[in-house]
């Protein structure tokens, strides 16, 4: 098995203008809304436990534990949970 390894202490590596906003945790609770919206940002998600779904641009998609969702900038979406797992 091959293995390569990327040495992100590199002085050599491309520079890239972004910054990390902020880093949240959220958990389904009856005060949840899945309220579709859009920003000037990206959005890594990462599964932890549970399944939902991603309603994106008018489409869902099922998503499980370990699932990653990457939404660019500038596009309708909102997150639910499915029979309340999350």
């Amino acid at each position: 098995m091959a293995n390569h390894r990327i040495d992100l202490s590199s002085s050599s590596l491309p520079t890239i203008n972004a910054d990390l906003l902020y880093i949240t945790e959220a958990e389904y609770d009856v005060d949840w809304h899945s309220t579709p919206h859009i920003h000037p940002f990206s959005e890594l998600f990462y599964i932890t436990k549970g399944r939902g779904s991603f309603w994106i641009e008018g489409k869902i998609y099922t998503v499980h534990e370990d699932d990653v969702i990457f939404i660019n900038t500038n596009v309708n979406h909102t997150e639910m949970s499915i029979d309340n797992e999350a």
